[in-house]
């Protein structure tokens, strides 16, 4: 069964991932955005840096708290995917509904170690944009289910 909700309040930016797991559940594999997601930003920030008197670094300010906020865990049972500060979006898949798992690379995120990956199952597909280390990620994924299985 697929599980998508929201909470609301810093209660919910504070709370550890920890808390949120089951009894038996342990943390596979955990990660987050990558910080080379940044640099579009970052380019377009320095090339306006000196024509706005330096309000430009503004642009970095959302996808920073993106990315700080980002946390992808594997666990033995599910995957958890939390993103935002207010109003805090948790995803939750368990491993034995994942059917497949795909993974996107271009040349220059392949070259920083980051990548998109989707998993899906009968109800949706989840995407996991610009994350560290993807085939990491995937090995972990693949890992757990055979734990799970035997």
């Amino acid at each position: 069964m697929n599980r998508t909700s929201q909470t609301n309040g810093t209660k919910a930016f504070l709370t550890p991932i920890s808390s949120l797991l089951e009894d038996g559940e342990s943390v596979q594999h955990r990660t987050g955005r990558h910080p080379a997601s940044l640099l579009p930003f970052a380019a377009i920030a320095l090339i306006l840096l000196i024509p706005t008197y330096g309000i430009s670094l503004i642009l970095l300010i959302p996808p920073l708290i993106k990315m700080m906020t980002c946390d992808y865990v594997i666990t033995n049972k599910r995957i958890l995917a939390r993103q935002g500060i207010w109003g805090r979006n948790l995803v939750e898949v368990p491993l034995c509904e994942i059917f497949e798992v795909c993974v996107g690379e271009s040349i220059v995120s392949a070259k920083f170690g980051m990548g998109r990956i989707e998993l899906k199952d009968d109800h949706q597909t989840i995407s996991f944009k610009e994350i560290k280390r993807p085939d990491a990620f995937i090995s972990s994924i693949m890992r757990a289910r055979t734990e799970e299985a035997a």
